[in-house]
């Protein structure tokens, strides 16, 4: 088992690879370990017959690296409006319970 950073290659043996393995899925941690390395080190010495559930895994964990970047990227304007406990005077913004532009109230 050897993963090669440049080519993004995640060689199983000699000849097999999984490719598309980028350095921040392979280094990619969930409770210390390195997810897709530790799959691989807990089924060595078995033949990988199927190789969707790695595939699958390392789908997962791409996705995740993106939601987790959007989430980065909105979370600064989310801590600007969060409500302060206590704050009788912080309301959230918006306009809930108003009737929306257009509509009139009976």
């Amino acid at each position: 088992m050897q993963y090669n950073e440049a080519q993004q290659h995640m060689y199983i043996n000699a000849d097999k690879y999984f490719e598309g393995i980028t350095p921040e899925m392979w280094t990619y941690r969930i409770g210390g370990y390195q997810v897709l390395e530790k799959y691989l080190k807990d089924h060595k010495g078995r033949r990988m017959g199927d190789p969707r559930p790695y595939l699958r895994i390392a789908t997962a964990i791409a996705r995740t690296i993106e939601v987790q970047r959007e989430i980065e990227t909105i979370y600064p304007g989310v801590e600007v409006s969060t409500l302060v406990l206590g704050e009788a005077s912080t309301a959230p913004q918006g306009k809930a319970g108003s009737a929306s532009e257009g509509e009139t109230s009976s």
